[in-house]
Protein backbone atom coordinates (compact mmCIF):
# COMPACT_ATOMS: atom_id res chain seq x y z
CA UNK A 1 0.00 0.00 0.00
CA UNK A 2 1.41 3.43 -0.93
CA UNK A 3 -1.17 6.09 -0.16
CA UNK A 4 -0.39 9.57 1.05
CA UNK A 5 -2.61 10.80 3.83
CA UNK A 6 -2.92 14.23 5.35
CA UNK A 7 -4.33 14.29 8.86
CA UNK A 8 -6.12 17.26 10.32
CA UNK A 9 -6.79 16.88 14.02
CA UNK A 10 -9.12 19.21 15.87
CA UNK A 11 -9.12 18.06 19.47
CA UNK A 12 -11.31 19.57 22.17
CA UNK A 13 -10.40 18.03 25.52
CA UNK A 14 -11.92 20.65 27.75
CA UNK A 15 -14.11 23.69 27.39
CA UNK A 16 -12.37 25.11 24.29
CA UNK A 17 -14.56 27.89 22.95
CA UNK A 18 -15.50 27.70 19.28
CA UNK A 19 -15.83 30.83 17.16
CA UNK A 20 -17.14 31.37 13.61
CA UNK A 21 -18.77 28.79 11.39
CA UNK A 22 -15.47 27.12 10.51
CA UNK A 23 -15.02 25.98 14.14
CA UNK A 24 -11.88 28.01 14.77
CA UNK A 25 -10.77 27.79 18.42
CA UNK A 26 -10.06 31.10 20.13
CA UNK A 27 -6.73 29.81 21.49
CA UNK A 28 -4.40 26.87 21.02
CA UNK A 29 -4.06 25.15 24.38
CA UNK A 30 -4.36 21.77 26.04
CA UNK A 31 -8.11 22.17 25.73
CA UNK A 32 -8.10 22.93 22.01
CA UNK A 33 -5.33 21.22 20.09
CA UNK A 34 -5.26 21.56 16.31
CA UNK A 35 -2.81 20.29 13.81
CA UNK A 36 -2.73 18.81 10.37
CA UNK A 37 -0.06 16.61 8.83
CA UNK A 38 0.75 14.76 5.66
CA UNK A 39 2.14 11.31 6.36
CA UNK A 40 3.23 8.38 4.26
CA UNK A 41 1.38 5.17 5.04
CA UNK A 42 3.50 2.21 3.99
CA UNK A 43 1.22 -0.65 4.95
CA UNK A 44 1.74 -0.31 8.69
CA UNK A 45 -1.09 0.32 11.11
CA UNK A 46 -0.22 3.80 12.44
CA UNK A 47 -0.05 4.54 16.12
CA UNK A 48 -2.77 6.86 17.38
CA UNK A 49 -2.55 9.46 20.14
CA UNK A 50 -3.51 7.94 23.48
CA UNK A 51 -6.10 10.71 23.76
CA UNK A 52 -7.98 10.23 20.47
CA UNK A 53 -9.11 13.41 18.74
CA UNK A 54 -12.77 14.19 18.49
CA UNK A 55 -12.33 15.79 15.07
CA UNK A 56 -9.69 14.97 12.44
CA UNK A 57 -9.40 15.61 8.71
CA UNK A 58 -7.58 13.09 6.56
CA UNK A 59 -6.41 14.06 3.06
CA UNK A 60 -6.28 10.97 0.86
CA UNK A 61 -4.44 10.52 -2.44
CA UNK A 62 -4.50 7.02 -3.90
CA UNK A 63 -2.91 5.35 -6.89
CA UNK A 64 -5.20 2.35 -6.55
CA UNK A 65 -8.68 1.84 -5.10
CA UNK A 66 -7.36 -1.29 -3.38
CA UNK A 67 -5.75 1.11 -0.89
CA UNK A 68 -9.16 2.35 0.30
CA UNK A 69 -9.65 -0.44 2.84
CA UNK A 70 -6.35 0.48 4.50
CA UNK A 71 -7.42 4.11 4.63
CA UNK A 72 -10.73 3.13 6.19
CA UNK A 73 -8.93 0.99 8.79
CA UNK A 74 -6.91 4.06 9.74
CA UNK A 75 -10.02 6.24 9.88
CA UNK A 76 -11.73 3.76 12.18
CA UNK A 77 -8.78 3.37 14.53
CA UNK A 78 -8.13 7.13 14.74
CA UNK A 79 -11.86 7.90 14.97
CA UNK A 80 -11.63 10.35 12.06
CA UNK A 81 -14.86 11.43 10.38
CA UNK A 82 -13.56 14.31 8.21
CA UNK A 83 -11.71 13.53 4.99
CA UNK A 84 -9.99 15.57 2.26
CA UNK A 85 -9.50 13.85 -1.09
CA UNK A 86 -6.88 15.26 -3.44
CA UNK A 87 -5.10 14.63 -6.74
CA UNK A 88 -1.31 15.08 -6.95
CA UNK A 89 -0.03 13.12 -9.95
CA UNK A 90 -1.60 12.23 -13.29
CA UNK A 91 -1.73 8.54 -12.39
CA UNK A 92 -3.68 9.16 -9.16
CA UNK A 93 -7.21 7.80 -9.08
CA UNK A 94 -9.89 10.44 -9.80
CA UNK A 95 -10.47 12.04 -6.37
CA UNK A 96 -14.24 11.97 -6.83
CA UNK A 97 -14.09 8.22 -7.44
CA UNK A 98 -12.07 7.88 -4.24
CA UNK A 99 -14.51 10.10 -2.31
CA UNK A 100 -17.50 8.08 -3.47
CA UNK A 101 -15.79 4.81 -2.58
CA UNK A 102 -15.05 6.12 0.90
CA UNK A 103 -18.66 7.27 1.34
CA UNK A 104 -19.97 3.97 0.01
CA UNK A 105 -17.98 1.99 2.58
CA UNK A 106 -18.36 4.50 5.41
CA UNK A 107 -21.52 6.65 5.05
CA UNK A 108 -21.51 9.86 7.02
CA UNK A 109 -17.91 10.88 6.32
CA UNK A 110 -17.42 14.64 5.97
CA UNK A 111 -15.60 14.88 2.62
CA UNK A 112 -13.78 17.92 1.21
CA UNK A 113 -12.83 17.47 -2.44
CA UNK A 114 -9.71 19.13 -3.86
CA UNK A 115 -10.10 20.47 -7.40
CA UNK A 116 -6.96 21.59 -9.27
CA UNK A 117 -8.04 23.90 -12.10
CA UNK A 118 -5.06 23.04 -14.28
CA UNK A 119 -6.44 19.53 -14.73
CA UNK A 120 -9.40 21.00 -16.62
CA UNK A 121 -7.49 23.15 -19.14
CA UNK A 122 -6.03 20.70 -21.66
CA UNK A 123 -7.56 22.73 -24.49
CA UNK A 124 -9.39 26.07 -24.50
CA UNK A 125 -10.62 28.09 -21.52
CA UNK A 126 -14.20 27.28 -22.50
CA UNK A 127 -13.40 23.57 -22.54
CA UNK A 128 -11.91 24.00 -19.06
CA UNK A 129 -15.04 25.75 -17.83
CA UNK A 130 -17.26 23.00 -19.16
CA UNK A 131 -15.08 20.22 -17.73
CA UNK A 132 -14.84 21.91 -14.32
CA UNK A 133 -18.57 22.55 -14.15
CA UNK A 134 -19.29 18.93 -15.07
CA UNK A 135 -16.99 17.63 -12.31
CA UNK A 136 -18.30 20.13 -9.73
CA UNK A 137 -21.95 19.31 -10.45
CA UNK A 138 -21.18 15.60 -10.45
CA UNK A 139 -19.57 15.96 -7.02
CA UNK A 140 -22.51 17.98 -5.70
CA UNK A 141 -24.87 15.36 -7.04
CA UNK A 142 -22.91 12.77 -5.09
CA UNK A 143 -23.37 14.75 -1.89
CA UNK A 144 -20.02 16.58 -1.71
CA UNK A 145 -20.41 20.06 -0.22
CA UNK A 146 -16.84 21.16 0.59
CA UNK A 147 -14.23 22.06 -2.05
CA UNK A 148 -10.64 23.33 -1.99
CA UNK A 149 -9.98 24.98 -5.35
CA UNK A 150 -6.39 25.66 -6.45
CA UNK A 151 -4.86 26.67 -9.78
CA UNK A 152 -2.12 24.04 -9.64
CA UNK A 153 1.44 24.46 -10.95
CA UNK A 154 2.18 25.49 -13.57
CA UNK A 155 -0.93 27.65 -13.73
CA UNK A 156 -2.99 26.85 -16.81
CA UNK A 157 -5.33 28.82 -19.06
CA UNK A 158 -8.16 27.94 -16.65
CA UNK A 159 -7.29 28.79 -13.03
CA UNK A 160 -8.84 29.35 -9.61
CA UNK A 161 -10.21 32.78 -10.54
CA UNK A 162 -11.88 31.36 -13.65
CA UNK A 163 -13.38 28.57 -11.53
CA UNK A 164 -14.71 31.01 -8.91
CA UNK A 165 -16.19 33.25 -11.58
CA UNK A 166 -17.91 30.24 -13.12
CA UNK A 167 -19.36 29.19 -9.75
CA UNK A 168 -20.67 32.70 -9.15
CA UNK A 169 -22.06 33.43 -12.61
CA UNK A 170 -23.95 30.17 -12.76
CA UNK A 171 -24.85 30.13 -9.05
CA UNK A 172 -23.23 26.75 -8.53
CA UNK A 173 -21.80 27.47 -5.07
CA UNK A 174 -25.12 27.37 -3.25
CA UNK A 175 -25.01 25.18 -0.13
CA UNK A 176 -21.25 24.63 -0.51
CA UNK A 177 -18.07 25.70 1.31
CA UNK A 178 -15.28 26.90 -0.97
CA UNK A 179 -11.63 27.31 0.12
CA UNK A 180 -8.64 28.84 -1.72
CA UNK A 181 -4.87 29.37 -1.25
CA UNK A 182 -2.57 32.38 -0.62
CA UNK A 183 1.23 32.74 -0.38
CA UNK A 184 2.44 35.66 1.81
CA UNK A 185 6.11 34.72 1.37
CA UNK A 186 6.68 35.80 -2.24
CA UNK A 187 9.16 38.56 -3.15
CA UNK A 188 7.62 42.04 -3.55
CA UNK A 189 7.01 41.73 -7.30
CA UNK A 190 5.31 38.35 -7.04
CA UNK A 191 3.46 39.39 -3.89
CA UNK A 192 1.75 42.26 -5.70
CA UNK A 193 0.26 39.76 -8.14
CA UNK A 194 -0.60 37.34 -5.32
CA UNK A 195 -2.35 40.10 -3.37
CA UNK A 196 -4.36 41.12 -6.40
CA UNK A 197 -5.41 37.52 -6.97
CA UNK A 198 -6.37 37.22 -3.29
CA UNK A 199 -8.60 40.28 -3.58
CA UNK A 200 -10.32 38.70 -6.56
CA UNK A 201 -10.76 35.40 -4.72
CA UNK A 202 -12.25 37.01 -1.63
CA UNK A 203 -14.57 39.15 -3.75
CA UNK A 204 -16.61 35.96 -4.00
CA UNK A 205 -18.63 35.83 -0.81
CA UNK A 206 -18.91 32.04 -0.84
CA UNK A 207 -15.14 31.60 -0.16
CA UNK A 208 -15.06 30.46 3.47
CA UNK A 209 -11.33 30.11 4.16
CA UNK A 210 -7.75 30.61 2.99
CA UNK A 211 -4.82 28.19 3.24
CA UNK A 212 -1.41 29.88 3.68
CA UNK A 213 1.67 28.38 2.01
CA UNK A 214 4.64 26.92 3.95
CA UNK A 215 7.13 29.52 5.22
CA UNK A 216 9.10 30.50 8.34
CA UNK A 217 9.29 34.30 7.97
CA UNK A 218 6.98 35.43 10.77
CA UNK A 219 7.23 39.09 9.71
CA UNK A 220 5.94 38.28 6.23
CA UNK A 221 3.33 36.00 7.79
CA UNK A 222 2.06 38.83 10.00
CA UNK A 223 1.82 41.21 7.05
CA UNK A 224 0.04 38.54 5.01
CA UNK A 225 -2.49 37.82 7.75
CA UNK A 226 -3.12 41.55 8.22
CA UNK A 227 -3.70 41.90 4.50
CA UNK A 228 -6.08 38.93 4.29
CA UNK A 229 -8.13 40.14 7.24
CA UNK A 230 -8.19 43.71 5.95
CA UNK A 231 -10.19 42.29 3.05
CA UNK A 232 -12.21 39.69 4.97
CA UNK A 233 -11.98 40.09 8.79
CA UNK A 234 -13.88 36.91 9.62
CA UNK A 235 -12.12 34.58 7.16
CA UNK A 236 -10.82 31.27 8.52
CA UNK A 237 -7.05 30.79 8.09
CA UNK A 238 -5.03 27.60 7.78
CA UNK A 239 -1.22 27.69 7.89
CA UNK A 240 1.06 25.06 6.38
CA UNK A 241 4.12 24.00 8.38
CA UNK A 242 6.50 21.01 8.06
CA UNK A 243 7.26 18.68 10.96
CA UNK A 244 10.89 19.44 11.91
CA UNK A 245 12.42 15.99 11.50
CA UNK A 246 15.32 14.39 9.66
CA UNK A 247 12.94 12.77 7.20
CA UNK A 248 11.21 16.06 6.44
CA UNK A 249 14.49 17.95 5.97
CA UNK A 250 15.83 15.26 3.64
CA UNK A 251 12.66 15.37 1.57
CA UNK A 252 12.64 19.16 1.33
CA UNK A 253 16.29 19.17 0.27
CA UNK A 254 15.62 16.64 -2.49
CA UNK A 255 12.23 17.84 -3.73
CA UNK A 256 11.70 21.52 -4.48
CA UNK A 257 8.11 22.50 -3.68
CA UNK A 258 6.77 25.39 -5.73
CA UNK A 259 6.23 28.55 -3.70
CA UNK A 260 7.86 27.14 -0.56
CA UNK A 261 10.53 29.44 0.89
CA UNK A 262 12.60 28.01 3.75
CA UNK A 263 15.87 29.56 4.96
CA UNK A 264 19.10 27.58 4.83
CA UNK A 265 19.22 27.77 8.63
CA UNK A 266 15.96 25.77 8.77
CA UNK A 267 17.40 23.02 6.57
CA UNK A 268 20.71 23.00 8.45
CA UNK A 269 19.62 20.74 11.32
CA UNK A 270 16.60 19.30 13.10
CA UNK A 271 17.44 21.41 16.16
CA UNK A 272 17.33 24.66 14.21
CA UNK A 273 14.17 23.54 12.39
CA UNK A 274 12.47 22.82 15.74
CA UNK A 275 13.45 26.21 17.12
CA UNK A 276 12.02 28.00 14.05
CA UNK A 277 8.87 25.88 14.14
CA UNK A 278 8.29 26.78 17.80
CA UNK A 279 8.55 30.47 16.89
CA UNK A 280 6.14 29.96 13.99
CA UNK A 281 3.62 28.20 16.24
CA UNK A 282 3.68 31.16 18.62
CA UNK A 283 2.90 33.39 15.64
CA UNK A 284 0.10 31.06 14.55
CA UNK A 285 -1.44 31.23 18.02
CA UNK A 286 -1.17 35.01 18.04
CA UNK A 287 -2.84 35.31 14.63
CA UNK A 288 -5.45 32.57 15.21
CA UNK A 289 -4.16 30.37 12.39
CA UNK A 290 -4.93 26.67 12.34
CA UNK A 291 -1.72 24.70 11.58
CA UNK A 292 -1.41 22.35 8.63
CA UNK A 293 1.58 20.15 9.44
CA UNK A 294 3.53 18.33 6.73
CA UNK A 295 5.45 15.12 7.44
CA UNK A 296 6.61 12.39 5.05
CA UNK A 297 6.95 9.82 7.85
CA UNK A 298 4.35 8.72 10.39
CA UNK A 299 6.98 7.98 13.03
CA UNK A 300 7.85 11.67 13.24
CA UNK A 301 4.39 12.78 14.33
CA UNK A 302 4.35 11.60 17.95
CA UNK A 303 7.80 13.08 18.57
CA UNK A 304 6.77 16.46 17.14
CA UNK A 305 3.37 16.72 18.83
CA UNK A 306 4.59 18.92 21.74
CA UNK A 307 5.48 21.64 19.24
CA UNK A 308 1.87 21.87 18.11
CA UNK A 309 0.16 21.74 21.52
Amino acid sequence: MSCFIFIHLLNYRGQGKVEEECHTPCAYSASAVQWTSRIFCGGRQPAVDSQPPLFMRLDVTTRNLKEIDGVLDFLKEAKIKNVNVTHIQDNDTDPLVVANELLKKRPGLDVMLHLSAKRFCDRSVEDGRMAFRKKFEEARGDGIRKFLIISGHPRGTFDTLDALQLLQSQQLARDTEIYCAYNPYFDPARLREENERLQNKLAHGFVKGICLQIGMDTAKLAKGVEYVRSISPGIHLYGSVPVPSEGTLNRLKLVALYGVFLPNSYLLSVASAKEMTSELMRAFKSHRIEPIVFSPHIRDLSEAMPLFR
